[in-house]
């Protein structure tokens, strides 16, 4: 496959002189499993198994912190799944949203 993109020379000026911006992001996330106010819960799973094995798959709406403390100022929320996506080893596939609360967008 062949792309190709003309662009006018005052468009390629315009691309040059973008300038990238960093952010870095300093937060906590707590995962509470049980209690009487879980931020994560099983969905999916063999019956009787305990968190680490394969297939389970939990839906998560956790707080993030400012601090490492759960009583740390809330700055935002990590909302999504994940789960356990292997039979003899430790992976965990991740998809979560980070809603922050405050800040530039």
């Amino acid at each position: 496959m062949v792309f190709s993109s003309k662009n006018s020379p005052k468009a390629e000026a315009n691309v040059r002189k973008t300038v990238e911006k960093r952010s870095h992001l300093h937060f906590y996330l707590h995962d509470t499993l049980n209690g009487k106010s879980p931020s994560a819960v099983r969905i999916a799973g063999l019956p009787n198994s305990t968190f680490m094995n394969f297939t389970n798959t939990m839906i998560a709406d956790d707080p993030l912190t400012g601090g490492p403390k759960p009583t740390s100022k809330l700055v935002g929320r990590a909302q999504g799944v994940y789960a356990m996506a292997a039979k003899n080893d430790v992976a965990l596939l991740t998809v979560l949203n980070f809603a922050f609360l405050e800040g530039k967008a």
